[in-house]
């Protein structure tokens, strides 16, 4: 009787050994997934405040310039890009 109740804890035992290398394996793997996952949305959030931050300072850049610049400025400038524009031409 001795020998069917050892032979029994031994099986439970493996069994719970097998399942703990299991669980292990599929708690590395989740864990691997969620990394992953918590990576590619903080590089998407990234993106995606870059774009915003870089079109606020193209919007702020282009109303200084259109704020500050003399109507003599913008001609001088006008007449130096055509004069870069036309020759390729």
């Amino acid at each position: 009787m001795h020998l069917a109740i050892l032979m029994f804890q031994i099986k439970i035992g493996m069994n719970n050994m097998m399942m703990n290398q299991s669980s292990d394996i599929k708690n590395y793997t989740r864990g691997g997934q969620i990394t992953l996952h918590n990576l590619r949305m903080f590089i998407q959030i990234t993106n995606k405040v870059t774009l915003m931050a870089f079109i606020i300072f193209l919007i702020c850049f282009i109303a200084v310039a259109w704020f500050f610049t003399t109507d003599y400025e913008w001609y001088i400038a006008n007449q130096y890009l055509w004069s870069m524009i036309i020759p390729f031409f």
